[in-house]
């Protein structure tokens, strides 16, 4: 498991709360497929720093084991980032979404369905969907294959790391793909 070594507290829920003109303009951070809070923690440090209020929730399914991630349903997923949007617009007057990877289908479906909440958004390599012939039979293999290699850790900057599974779980990857089809969908 890739999440040994996080520093304390990295891996769960985040929230802090902004300070001067800033404190009104709420951020929260999305997390990618298989990573955990960590991945945004620099980010919404830099920008609470900043006076932003910044909310950083963990996934269901994320920041456990590998396991996990193959008893959630994708449902679970947007109601998270739902709940956090819902506690931000309770103290700020605009909320914006940031979000890596997955974090970023998972920030467009939560966009297109709470339309009028989100004052922006900004993406970092957003998956919206997932290439390949392979995808489409996920399903199945995933009966016969309870998980396979991941890509492992992908943040290029040195001393930055998603501190995520080392494992890709393909019951939570058949569910993410129905809900990128959903998101592509609006």
């Amino acid at each position: 498991m890739a999440i040994e070594g996080a520093p304390e507290g990295w891996i769960q829920d985040y929230r802090a709360e902004g300070s001067g003109k800033n404190k009104e303009i709420g951020v929260l951070l999305v997390h990618g497929f298989t990573g955990t809070p960590a991945s945004m923690r620099p980010w919404a440090h830099y920008l609470n720093e900043r006076g932003y209020t910044v909310s950083v929730p963990l996934i269901p399914g994320h920041g456990t084991t590998w396991h996990d991630l193959n008893h959630v349903s994708w449902q679970e997923w947007p109601a998270k980032v739902e709940a956090e949007l819902l506690q931000l617009k309770k103290k700020c007057s605009k909320v914006f979404l940031c979000a890596l990877s997955m974090g970023g289908g998972n920030s467009l479906y939560v966009a297109a369905h709470n339309q009028g909440m989100i004052d922006g958004i900004v993406l970092v390599n957003p998956m919206i969907h997932i290439p390949g012939v392979q995808i489409k039979f996920v399903h199945i293999i995933s009966r016969i294959q309870k998980s396979r290699a991941s890509v492992g850790d992908d943040i290029k900057k040195p001393g930055i790391t998603e501190w995520g599974y080392d494992a890709l779980p393909l019951k939570g990857v058949a569910q993410l793909y129905k809900y990128l089809k959903l998101a592509r969908a609006g």
